[in-house]
């Protein structure tokens, strides 16, 4: 990454019509909570789930083990237990959370939170009710393919301020929904 992509750049737009001042008006997310794996996707027995949260959402994630979550099916409720916290760049904040016990195979089950209606726990997918079905327990680790490939990365435009992502191509073989953790050092540095 060269100097000039991690430049901060702030804009300042008067617009004056008529002889009088308008401002322009962004519409940008102060919050907002991501779910993976996607709920389209089967979650194995044994599965973990990431919650990260976005803004003013990071401390609603940072402090998720004190609002008892839960995975819960017509027959079953299953307490997550927060294996990990991870703070990303860019007001980002994951939580990992794992079954205390094994999940029913072929319940559908939906996570829910103390605090939080699940339908306030969305994804890309939209704001309805963050559930699974579950299937068989994954045992095998996941299989590399070939090396990481890093990519491109993308640039946004927003009204308060730039949408930077950094890219990076994994091939694995597993069974289950696969997550990869990407840790971004700047070129010439030895830290993260």
């Amino acid at each position: 990454m060269t100097k000039s992509n991690l430049a901060l750049i702030t804009m300042t737009t008067i617009v004056c019509l008529g002889g009088g001042q308008r401002f322009a008006h962004a519409d940008c997310a102060g919050s907002g909570i991501m779910v993976w794996p996607p709920p389209s996707e089967t979650l194995p027995a044994n599965g973990t789930i990431a919650v990260e949260g976005y803004a003013i959402d990071q401390d609603f994630v940072r402090n998720l083990a004190s609002h008892n979550p839960r995975l819960v099916s017509e027959q079953d409720r299953v307490p997550l237990r927060v294996v990990s916290i991870q703070d990303g760049a860019r007001h980002l904040t994951q939580a990992i959370l794992e079954p205390e016990r094994s999940l029913g195979s072929g319940q559908r089950y939906q996570l829910e939170v103390d605090g939080r209606q699940s339908s306030q726990l969305w994804t890309d997918y939209g704001r309805t009710p963050v559930a699974w079905v579950v299937g068989a327990a994954d045992r095998t680790a996941p299989v590399w393919s070939r090396a990481p490939i890093v990519r491109p990365s993308t640039f946004e435009s927003f009204g308060c301020g730039p949408a930077i992502f950094g890219h990076v191509e994994v091939a694995v073989r597993d069974a289950g929904p696969t997550r990869v953790r990407v840790r971004l050092r700047q070129e010439g540095s030895s830290t993260e």
